[in-house]
């Protein structure tokens, strides 16, 4: 029998270390955007191929500001939540600060206990599973509003054990098949005045209307889950399709560009050398960072694909070029090496987009909602 139920969260400057080392990364591409954009615009003869990098260095611009604030605005801080000598202990602390704010709220004063679901996906988008963690709320009055408090325990047994340790008999309780992950505390007021809770009368043992997980169980997603799911599916597939045009598009525009500039670039030690030539990259790198490679799910067999889309259309525009034009024996070792460096952009992408996703990650992770 478990006789400790405390519950901590906490924001630690090692958390957001690592945060501010990704932002220095992604500040040191903003700055060689910068200065490429600014070389290629004064001291080359192509200045409007500058705008690739300009246009770059701006899209990192933006993420690195709005990250930059984002992890600023979150103070180290310490969430305590736990049942001690007959009541709700909650302290919330600014660890920089020293400010605090700490409430007692006697079993006395509690005016209803509340008990919904919170789920948590698992599995691909193509075979996704829920599961369902029971979610005690306390209600309690101040100053004449309602305030809420809430506990999850990720096992069922545990959380008849937290359930267990209110005076269930004299206060009021309510369940409500409803998810409330989205849904910090200081907003469930809003939530249980337009949604149905039921009133339980026989207390013990406690009923959920749900399934919740035990200790090896997954339950399957819950209907109105299940149908949101299939509608993000459907908006997933049209901005799937949306990407697979807008790449194709930078293919296409990449291989007519590399017919025109491929017998023009100078070749020295068996390289390309040319003021422009990775830039042209850009073009159906963008596409693949915005839409497809800023995404939890890793998907490297289609990082396999893009890479072969990528170097079939140089090697197909480099055969062209060797079939209508006189070029140099140096040609073939250039042009491996091209290939080579575009597909090593593709993979840098997918690298910097899973960076971004790992900072929204990290964030939900610290600054996610209050049980």
């Amino acid at each position: 029998m478990r006789s400790d139920f405390k519950y901590v969260q906490k924001i630690t400057r090692q958390s957001k270390g690592f945060l501010y080392g990704i932002i220095f990364f992604i500040s040191l591409m903003t700055l060689a955007c910068g200065i490429m954009a600014f070389w290629i615009f004064f001291f080359t003869s192509e200045p409007l191929i500058g705008l690739i990098p300009f246009v770059s260095g701006l899209i990192t611009y933006i993420v690195l500001h709005y990250s930059f604030k984002l992890v600023k605005s979150q103070p180290l801080q310490t969430d305590l939540r736990e049942i001690k000598d007959g009541a709700v202990h909650h302290v919330w602390k600014n660890d920089e600060t020293g400010e605090m704010e700490e409430t007692w709220v006697p079993f006395k004063e509690i005016t209803a206990i509340y008990i919904a679901r919170h789920s948590q996906a698992v599995g691909t988008d193509s075979n996704r599973w829920y599961i369902i963690y029971p979610k005690l709320i306390v209600e309690w009055e101040e100053d004449g509003s309602k305030q809420y408090i809430s506990f999850i325990e990720e096992k069922s047994d545990a959380f008849y054990e937290l359930y267990e340790q209110f005076p269930v008999d004299q206060i009021p309780v309510y369940t409500a098949n409803i998810d409330l992950k989205m849904w910090p505390d200081h907003l469930l007021s809003n939530v249980f005045e337009v949604e149905k809770v039921r009133k339980v009368e026989n207390k013990r043992p406690l009923k959920l209307p749900f399934k919740a997980r035990t200790s090896s169980l997954w339950s399957p997603p819950l209907p109105n889950v299940k149908e949101n799911e299939e509608i993000k599916q459907a908006d997933l597939r049209k901005f799937n399709v949306i990407g697979v045009i807008t790449f194709t598009i930078g293919l296409i525009i990449t291989f007519f560009s590399l017919l025109s500039v491929f017998p023009q670039w100078a070749i020295e030690d068996g390289v390309f050398r040319s003021d422009t030539s990775i830039l042209f990259t850009l073009i159906y790198v963008f596409p693949l960072l915005i839409f497809f490679h800023v995404r939890k799910k890793w998907n490297v067999h289609w990082l396999f694909v893009q890479m072969a889309a990528v170097a079939s259309i140089y090697s197909l525009s480099g055969w062209i070029v060797t079939r209508i034009n006189q070029v140099s024996n140096e040609f073939t070792d250039a042009l491996i090496m091209e290939v080579f460096m575009a597909c090593l952009m593709v993979f840098v992408s997918y690298l910097f987009g899973k960076l971004l996703v790992l900072i929204v990650v990290i964030h939900e992770k610290i600054n996610h909602k209050r049980k």
